[in-house]
This record gives structure tokens, sequence and C-alpha cells, in this order.
């Protein structure tokens, strides 16, 4: 199995893939695929405004499985990952953004600055923050990191 198969093979499922998983309410968020020893693994990165649960995974691993097994993308055996991304995952472009709204990120600038705030909304390639007393609207451009912040219970 060849890079340039595998590399064909991902883009098509992931086109494939996309349309379906919106439809049922999620974003695509990542699609890798791998050869390990002859048996492809097939990792997706599933989320929606306000974060999915474990048990949603669950669901569209089968539901994918089945949707999958009926096409003739793949035909040797495979096995199927969803998961969600994780809280510690940086968000790497606006859609990504889109699913945090209303969550705590801490923001790095390209130009040094850091940011940290919560997330009120994203539109036209920009970010609308609520820091502290003021309100900020930052560039996505601007961005070179941008973090979800994990806020541990105080015992």
């Amino acid at each position: 199995m060849t890079v340039k198969y595998l590399e064909e093979l991902r883009t098509k499922i992931e086109e494939y893939l996309r349309p379906v998983v919106r439809f049922q309410g999620y974003e695509l968020i990542e699609l890798d695929l791998v050869n390990q020893g002859g048996k492809l693994l097939l990792r997706l990165l599933l989320n929606r405004p306000g974060g999915i649960t474990m048990g949603e995974c669950v669901d569209m691993n089968r539901k994918l499985s089945r949707i999958l097994d009926n096409t003739d993308f793949i035909n040797q055996s495979y096995v199927l990952e969803v998961s969600s991304p994780g809280a510690d995952r940086p968000l790497k472009d606006e859609r990504e953004l889109r699913c945090v709204v209303g969550r705590e990120l801490m923001i790095k600038l390209k130009d040094g600055g850091q940011v940290k705030g919560n997330l009120l909304e994203v539109k036209d390639g920009k970010l609308i923050l609520s820091c502290e007393d003021s309100v900020l609207e930052i560039s996505i451009s601007e961005l070179e990191l941008a973090k979800q912040m994990i806020n541990l219970p105080k015992e």
C-alpha cells in the first residue's frame, strides 16, 4: 500500500463522510488513515458546539461503520475510531473555534502577546472575546495558538 494510495483513499473517504457527519449535527475536525500491518486504521475526530459525548462517539462509530461497509472505498479489513478532539488540543481553524463558543480560551498571538477570555462569537474570520471588563475582537489570522482553558474544581 503506497503513501499515494492512502492519501487518495483518505481524501475520498473524507469527501464522502464530511456531509454525512454534518447531517448528523457534527463537524469532521480531522480524518487520519494509516496502514498498521496490512490493516487500515481510520481515525475520525468529531465535534459540535457544546462538545460531543463518549456515547455520541460510540453512536457515530456504529453509523459510520455501516455506511462505510456499504461503499466500495475500503476493500480490506479496517478499524474505525471515532473520538472527540479533547480539551487540550490546539484549535486550528474557524470551524474548530465555532465548536468552543462559550468556553474560556488562552490565545497566543503572532506578535507575542497573549489573551485569555471567554469566546463569545466567531464570525467573518474574527473571534469576539470577553476579557475581564472589555470585549476584544481578534482576527483569526493573528493567532499563533488557541487552546481551551481547563478549569479544575477546587477542593
